[in-house]
């Protein structure tokens, strides 16, 4: 069992979670009083996808689509299709596959609707290995890069990361997509083969009427860096989706543990605050999961964003070392009034329990990346960015 960071509010919240999840009837639970045991995945299992329409009605017909997760950048740079295999539903709204990689993306589609999901090795199907998904209505999204990237969006075009949908500038110069179901989902400029894509900050697209047209402006970092967060969206439990399964934002203190009270908007911004008001120890940040998952940032170099406040907080991350232990790393921060932009090298982190020893790189992961005040304070937070990492070698999906 991975180790979360030392916030025991938090480990109490997800323990009283766990207790409550396992109380009650659930969906695997069968008509005669039995339950399906839920199976997991590996590559090369077979697997079904079953399409129900919006009333829960089996839905024949239904274009399924399997699209590639961990080879989708690879295939898109090429300019090949990143659609691995497809079928239709049978009428019991059905389609069998096999799965041929660690992660995909389901896409199922039809004229009444469409939805989408991720799929990898680490997620479990019902017992009959069957991935139950509901269609709903889908919506229109004009696409617009900021500043100079928006020439460079309307030339090239944006894909969204694990679909098969390229929304290529119009007459008017508009990018728009349509037929997207509800999700969160990630602008790429594609690169080609001399040069990495360019990976924009995510978009999170609400269930709402169907076709009712959505405008984005969209952030695009350089090929060499991940936008992290920018918190225009109070995204509590999808940090990274869909690059990354899983994540969620926490906080812990003796005055509330819940993360959705961080956002916070002025000037029409968001971004994250948390204030200390005496406590013995005030926490909040990310954690990649709570199933041994870890953001893959051994090659990352730099954690980039945007900070003010008051008071004493540092930077700290865990990683695991060859055997799986968790390390904790810090660098104290020098914060003032004004927003300024702070570039944490992570060789300049040393671990919490002995200044002397520096972040050597090159760890299994890091499945927690979070800020900590041992005294009264404030700090804001907005736009996290890391650096020294593409989307092509992202890899660990």
């Amino acid at each position: 069992m991975r180790v979360l960071p030392q916030h025991p509010l938090l480990m109490g919240a997800l323990l009283a979670t766990a207790v409550v999840a396992g109380c009650g009837s659930s969906e695997s639970e069968t008509a005669g009083g039995g339950m399906e045991i839920p199976s997991s995945l590996a590559v090369g299992d077979s697997f079904s996808v079953r399409i129900l329409d919006g009333s829960g009605v089996a839905k024949a017909g239904a274009s399924v689509r399997i699209v590639a997760g961990d080879q989708w950048d690879e295939l898109v740079t090429q300019g090949r299709s990143p659609v691995l295999d497809s079928a239709l539903t049978d009428r019991e709204g059905v389609a069998r596959f096999v799965l041929s990689s660690e992660r995909v993306f389901l896409l199922a589609e039809t004229a009444e609707g469409a939805v989408i999901r991720s799929l990898d090795t680490n997620d479990t199907l019902s017992g009959a290995g069957e991935a139950v998904m509901r269609l709903a209505a889908t919506r229109e999204l004009r696409l617009a890069g900021a500043g100079a990237d928006s020439g460079v969006a309307r030339a090239q075009g944006v894909a969204l990361f694990g679909t098969p949908w390229v929304a290529r500038s119009d007459a008017e110069g508009s990018l728009i997509l349509r037929g997207i179901p509800p999700g969160s989902y990630t602008p790429v400029l594609p690169g080609n083969l001399s040069m990495e894509s360019r990976i924009g900050t995510t978009l999170l697209l609400p269930e709402g009427e169907a076709h009712t047209l959505l405008s984005a402006v969209v952030h695009f970092g350089q090929g060499n860096e991940i936008p992290f967060h920018d918190f225009n969206e109070p995204r509590v439990s999808l940090v990274l989706e869909p690059l990354h399964p899983g994540g969620f934002l926490w906080a812990s203190t003796t005055a509330s543990t819940d993360p959705a009270l961080l956002f916070t908007r002025e000037a029409g911004d968001a971004f994250l605050r948390q204030a200390n008001v005496g406590e013995p120890l005030t926490n909040f940040g990310f954690t990649a999961g709570v199933e041994e998952r870890a953001w893959p940032l051994d090659s990352a170099v730099v954690v980039r964003f945007r900070a003010r406040g008051s008071g004493a907080w540092s930077f700290r991350v865990n990683s695991l070392d060859a055997a799986g232990q968790p390390i904790r790393w810090m660098k104290e921060l020098t914060l003032g009034t004004d927003w300024s932009t702070l570039r944490i090298p992570l060789s300049d982190l040393h671990a919490a329990s002995d200044t002397s020893l520096h972040f050597p790189g090159g760890e299994q992961g890091i499945p927690d990346l979070y800020w900590q005040s041992a005294g009264p304070g404030q700090i804001d937070i907005d736009d996290v960015w890391l650096e020294g990492v593409s989307l092509k070698n992202w890899s660990g999906l």
